[in-house]
C-alpha cells in the first residue's frame, strides 16, 4: 500500500512538472538602438505562448516621443515542440509598430505587459538614442562658392498620406468614400506596398479608381504638391460614436537632393540625388457615427438607409392550375443597397412556393436589386397576394419611410386534365405549408405502370448483376495474388528483368556509338553483357567473372558454340577499353554481336 501512495505520489509531483513545462508566456520587445533625425523605423512585440495558456490582449507604451506612421500589423506563426518528451505547440505572434522620431536625444519605451492568469507577464524596455541626420544627406549648400546653404529638408512635409473622407459625420449604416491620397512634393521613383488601415467598425468595399482622377496636383497650407490616388473605399459603418479609420503605411521609394550648387567641369551647377527608402504613414480620421433614431423605427426595418425606390409587376392577373404566377420586384437607389433586407411575397398557402431569384447591380453606395417570386397555384379559385413591404431610413427628411408593392388579385382556373405544371427554370423549393393532415396532392398526370412480367427481380439482368461483378472479382484476386508470390521470388524477377535491363544499357551504348565516344560504348556493352548473365543466372555480383559464367551456361544445356562466342565478346570489350588504339574490331560489329548474343542466349538459357 505504501509502495501505491509514493508511485501515486510521484506520478502526481511529475505531471504537475510537466505541465509546467509545457505552459509558457513570454514578451520580448525588438528594436533598433540608434536612429537619427528623420528616419523610419520598426518596433516589434513578439508574444510566443508553448501550451494552451489564455492571455489578454497585449498592452504597448504610449509612443508620445514618436510619430506613428502605422500599426499595429499582426502577424501570427504556430509551430510544434517537444519538451521533455511531450508534443505541444508553440504559438508566435509579432505585433509591429512604424514609427519616426520627433526630436533628437535618448528615450525609453517602456515594458508591454499582459495578463495570463492573473499573473502580470512584462517585455523588455527599449532605450532608442536619436542623433542627428547624416550631414552630408542634409546639405544644400554650394561648395565652390555656389549659393548658401538652405535649410534640412523635412520628407515628412514634402510627402505625406491623407485619408479624405466625403463625409465626417453619418448615420449607422449609412455610406460614405474614403480616398487614400499620396500628396508629394520631391519625386517618388517607386511605390513598393501598401497597407491601407483595417478599417475595424465599418463594412469596406474597394473601389475602382479612374484614370482622370488618379493623378492630380492640389494646393495645401499654401504649398503646391502633385497628387496620387493610392486606393478608394466605400464604408458603411457598424457601430456608433467616434470611430477611427485606422492608420496604414506606404512604402515608397523617393529620389532626395543630398547636395545643391556644386559646379561641374563645365562651369554649370546640379544637384545630386540619392535614393532614400521610406514608410510614409498614413494619416487617421476619425468619424462620427450617430445612432439611426428609435422614434418611427417600423417593425419590418430593412436596415436600408439612403433613399430608395420600389417597383413591382405581375406576369398575369388570371392563369389555370399548374400554371407559374411570378411576381417581379425591383429595389434601387443610393445607400447601403448592396446589404437591406429584402421584402417578401407572401402567396396563398395551397401555392407551391420556389425560391426567389435575386441579382444585384451595385456599384459603390447605388445599384438595384431585381427579385422574382415564383408559385404555382394546385387548385381553381379566386386568390390574393397582399402587399409587399420595404422600411428604410430616409437621410434627406431624417424619417423612416415605407414603400409598397400593390396588392394582386388572381384568378385561377380549373387546368387541364393529365397536365404538368408549367414553370420557369426553377431548381429548388420551399417547404409548403399544408392545412390539416399532412397529405400528399393527388396526382393528375398519367401514369405508367409496369406489367408484373417487366420487374427487374429474378430476371436475367438481375442475376448478371450480380454475377460478372463477382467475376471480375476473383479474376482480379488471382492476379494480383500470383504478382504477390513472382514479386517475393528475387530470383524470378531478375530473370524476368534481365532482357529489359540489357536493352536500355545496350540503348545506352548506341547513343555513345553515334557519339565516337568509345571508352564510354565499352563500358555500357560491359554492363550490358554481365548484368545479363548475373540477372538471367541469378548471380550475385561477388561470384560473377569469366569462369563461374562460363560453367552456369553450360549447366544451363547454352551450346558450346554460343559459350564461346559470348566469353570472347567480354574479352573484346575489355581489350578494347583498357587499349582502344589496339583494338582491331569495330564498334559498329560489336554493338550487331552484343545484340545477337543476348537475343540467342535469352532463347537458349531454361533457368
Amino acid at each position: 500500500m505504501k509502495k501505491v501512495v509514493f508511485f501515486v505520489t510521484f506520478f502526481v509531483f511529475w505531471l504537475a512538472g510537466a505541465l509546467s513545462a509545457l505552459a509558457e508566456v513570454t514578451v520580448r520587445a525588438l528594436g533598433p538602438s540608434v536612429i537619427a533625425v528623420g528616419q523610419n523605423f520598426k518596433v516589434s512585440y513578439e508574444v510566443s505562448i508553448t501550451g494552451n495558456e489564455k492571455v489578454s490582449d497585449l498592452k504597448v507604451p504610449e509612443f508620445k516621443d514618436f510619430e506613428v506612421l502605422g500599426g499595429p500589423y499582426k502577424d501570427v506563426s504556430v509551430s510544434s515542440i517537444s519538451i521533455n518528451g511531450h508534443s505541444t505547440t508553440m504559438q508566435k505572434t509579432l505585433f509591429s509598430y512604424y514609427l519616426t522620431p520627433k526630436k533628437e536625444g535618448r528615450f525609453t519605451l517602456s515594458s508591454a505587459r499582459l495578463d495570463c492568469n492573473g499573473q502580470e507577464i512584462l517585455s523588455n524596455a527599449l532605450v532608442i538614442t536619436v542623433t542627428a541626420a547624416d550631414k552630408a544627406a542634409q546639405q544644400q549648400g554650394n561648395t565652390q562658392g555656389g549659393n548658401s546653404a538652405g535649410q534640412q529638408l523635412n520628407l515628412n512635409d514634402e510627402v505625406f498620406v491623407r485619408q479624405i473622407v466625403s463625409k465626417n459625420s453619418v448615420y449607422e449604416n449609412e455610406p460614405f468614400v474614403v480616398t487614400v491620397k499620396l500628396y508629394y512634393s520631391i519625386k517618388v521613383n517607386r511605390k513598393n506596398e501598401v497597407k491601407y488601415p483595417e478599417y475595424s467598425g465599418f463594412i469596406a468595399q474597394a473601389q475602382d479608381v479612374a484614370d482622370s482622377e488618379r493623378w492630380g496636383k492640389e494646393r495645401l497650407n499654401g504649398k503646391v504638391y502633385n497628387t496620387h490616388v493610392l486606393g478608394k473605399f466605400v464604408l458603411i459603418p457598424q457601430k456608433t460614436g467616434q470611430v477611427s479609420l485606422g492608420r496604414g503605411t506606404a512604402d515608397l521609394m523617393l529620389s532626395v537632393p543630398v547636395q545643391q550648387s556644386v559646379r561641374n567641369p563645365y562651369g554649370a551647377y546640379y544637384t545630386t540625388y540619392a535614393n532614400v527608402n521610406k514608410y510614409v504613414g498614413i494619416q487617421d480620421v476619425k468619424i462620427d457615427v450617430k445612432e439611426l433614431p428609435e422614434k418611427g423605427k417600423p417593425e419590418n426595418f430593412s436596415g436600408g438607409v439612403g433613399s430608395f425606390q420600389m417597383s413591382s409587376s405581375i406576369n398575369a392577373d388570371s392563369l389555370r392550375a399548374n400554371e407559374a404566377v411570378v411576381v417581379k420586384v425591383k429595389i434601387s437607389g443610393t445607400g447601403n443597397v448592396k446589404y437591406v433586407k429584402h421584402p417578401k411575397i407572401v402567396f396563398p398557402n395551397d401555392f407551391e412556393v420556389y425560391d426567389p431569384k435575386v441579382v444585384s447591380k451595385v456599384n459603390g453606395s447605388s445599384g438595384s436589386i431585381d427579385m422574382e417570386f415564383m408559385a404555382i397555384p394546385r387548385f381553381a379559385g379566386e386568390f390574393t397576394i397582399p402587399e409587399a413591404q420595404f422600411s428604410y431610413f430616409d437621410l434627406k427628411s431624417k424619417t423612416y419611410k415605407t414603400l409598397k408593392t400593390p396588392e394582386y388579385k388572381l384568378a385561377v382556373a380549373e387546368g387541364e386534365a393529365g397536365s404538368a405544371p408549367v414553370m420557369s427554370n426553377y431548381t429548388s423549393k420551399e417547404n409548403v405549408k399544408r392545412i390539416g393532415e399532412d397529405i400528399r396532392f393527388i396526382n393528375v398526370t398519367d401514369l405508367q405502370i409496369n406489367k408484373k412480367n417487366e420487374f427487374l427481380y429474378g430476371s436475367l439482368t438481375y442475376w448478371l448483376w450480380f454475377l460478372i461483378p463477382s467475376l471480375i472479382f476473383a479474376a482480379l484476386f488471382v492476379l494480383y495474388r500470383k504478382q504477390i508470390k513472382e514479386n517475393s521470388n528475387v530470383a524470378l524477377m531478375r530473370n524476368k528483368r534481365a532482357s529489359k535491363q540489357a536493352v536500355k544499357r545496350l540503348k545506352a551504348a548506341k547513343e555513345h556509338l553515334e557519339k565516337d565516344s568509345k571508352a564510354a560504348f565499352y563500358e555500357e556493352v560491359l554492363k550490358a553483357l554481365w548484368g545479363y548473365t548475373g540477372d538471367k543466372l541469378n548471380m550475385p555480383v561477388s561470384q560473377l567473372s569469366k569462369d563461374n559464367i562460363e560453367a552456369e551456361l553450360t549447366k544451363c544445356s547454352v551450346s558450346e558454340g554460343l559459350v564461346k562466342e559470348f566469353m570472347a565478346l567480354l574479352d573484346i570489350c575489355e581489350f578494347a577499353r583498357f587499349a582502344p588504339s589496339a583494338s582491331s574490331e569495330s564498334m559498329e560489329s560489336v554493338y550487331d554481336k552484343a545484340a545477337d548474343v543476348i537475343s540467342r542466349l535469352d532463347q537458349e538459357v531454361k533457368k
